[in-house]
């Protein structure tokens, strides 16, 4: 068996750099291309560093396609006290590439029909690009064989509000529909999210010399003393591993307003939602570092 084809949606974002050196790492996903969408950053940024990613990992023949500038009559929400100025904590220098014509929706509905139930999209920024990709192709439950969501907490706190992880919180009514559409899909949240964690002590720490480890390294000395949840890399991690996450299945609705927007609504039973709920932390962060030092 080949490759499995896949699309990263991807609002980069130092994990995202981590997430999308280990799916090109991997010789088990065939990367299609990334597609960008506001989140972490604006989407011009998103671009501009998944441009610049590709390049420091000697992969400027995968494409970018760039997606939402943020949700319909909304303002995206930002991280940039997180991640940096930029999005990344590593100045990567302007990128000489730049992205491919048409939009990222195009090239989701496009892959899906070229890869019919084959193609699985990992989604680890706000899930606008996708829902709109619904929109444009009403077919496309049918033709993916999975989405590998980073999003949401079903039994923890959020991340933004006492209640909402920030991809959800960004564009709910987006991760709503995406998670009542009926294809395949997993949640991987915070709940198993920050439960797998690099430090100060360093330990499960990818190669000092790799891109994740100068991104890693950067981030612990802006924030000292903390730690970081490997969020997006855990989206690769479930999609690589799904035994490394322990799951159950039910209904994920999505709060739009007020101060709940951005909670994860879980009805556990029978539902076409796998939530990881469980993780093998050590085995997790073992992937995490076997595959995201693939290049300097």
């Amino acid at each position: 068996m080949g490759a499995r084809p896949v699309v990263v949606d991807t609002d980069p974002g130092t994990d995202d750099a981590i997430a999308i050196a280990m799916a090109l790492s991997s010789p088990e996903l065939e990367v299609l291309g990334l597609t960008t969408v506001a989140g972490n950053v604006t989407v011009a940024e998103a671009t501009r560093n998944a441009l610049s990613i590709l390049e420091a990992l000697g992969r400027s023949d995968v494409g970018v396609w760039e997606g939402s500038a943020g949700p319909p009559g909304g303002v995206p929400q930002h991280a940039y006290h997180f991640h940096g100025q930029t999005g990344l904590t590593v100045d990567l220098g302007a990128p000489r590439s730049r992205p491919r014509p048409g939009s990222a929706v195009e090239m989701i509905v496009e892959s899906a029909r070229s890869h019919p139930g084959a193609l699985e999209v990992i989604a680890i920024g706000p899930l606008t690009n996708v829902a709109d990709a619904l929109e444009a192709e009403p077919g496309l439950p049918r033709l993916l064989r999975r989405i590998w969501i980073m999003g949401g907490a079903a039994l923890c706190p959020g991340n933004v509000t006492p209640h909402a992880e920030f991809n959800f919180y960004s564009d709910p009514v987006a991760a709503g529909r995406v998670l009542g559409c009926g294809a395949p899909m997993t949640m991987v949240g915070l709940d198993v999210c920050d439960r797998v964690q690099v430090g100060p002590d360093r330990a499960g720490h990818p190669a000092a010399d790799s891109l994740a480890g100068r991104l890693l390294g950067e981030w612990l000395r802006i924030h000292p003393g903390e730690r970081f949840s490997m969020c997006d890399p855990l989206a690769v991690v479930a999609a690589l591993d799904p035994t490394l996450l322990g799951m159950r299945t039910g209904e994920v609705l999505v709060e739009t307003e007020g101060e709940r927007r951005g909670t994860s609504v879980v009805s556990f039973g029978d539902g076409p939602v796998d939530v990881a709920v469980e993780v093998d932390a050590p085995r997790a962060i073992d992937l995490i570092c076997e595959l995201a030092p693939c290049a300097a």
